[in-house]
């Protein structure tokens, strides 16, 4: 989490809305007893089973939709540290092995999980 705050706070690296994710990160490193200055994830996590390309599928939409949700843009693949652009055909700046074989359900045995 610091090498993020860390680059976000580097005034050389280009990032419009530097004071806005720094005020965010501060106000929610607030809300918990760690008394860290900044937190970025949320504090707990629920871990779920990604046991058919279905769930696998609805899952990796909802990452990608994280950043239009939270008005930072307005498409998936416009958030530039997504992989959204990547299964949209388009290039993006982080290199992504694509998952190809979610995207039907052709072949998956359904094991009642």
């Amino acid at each position: 989490m610091y090498g993020a705050v860390a680059h976000i706070k580097d005034k050389r690296n280009p990032e419009s809305r530097r004071d806005w994710l720094l005020n965010h990160f501060a106000f929610n490193a607030r809300k918990n007893r760690t008394h860290s200055q900044h937190q970025i994830w949320q504090r707990d996590n629920h871990p779920i089973i990604l046991y058919t390309p279905k769930v696998i599928r609805q899952k990796l939409v909802y990452i990608h939709d994280n950043p239009v949700r939270a008005g930072i843009v307005a498409r998936p693949e416009h958030y530039l540290y997504s992989s959204a652009a990547n299964y949209m055909g388009q290039p993006g700046l982080l290199e992504v092995t694509l998952l190809d074989d979610i995207w039907n359900d052709i072949g998956f045995v359904d094991t009642g999980m």
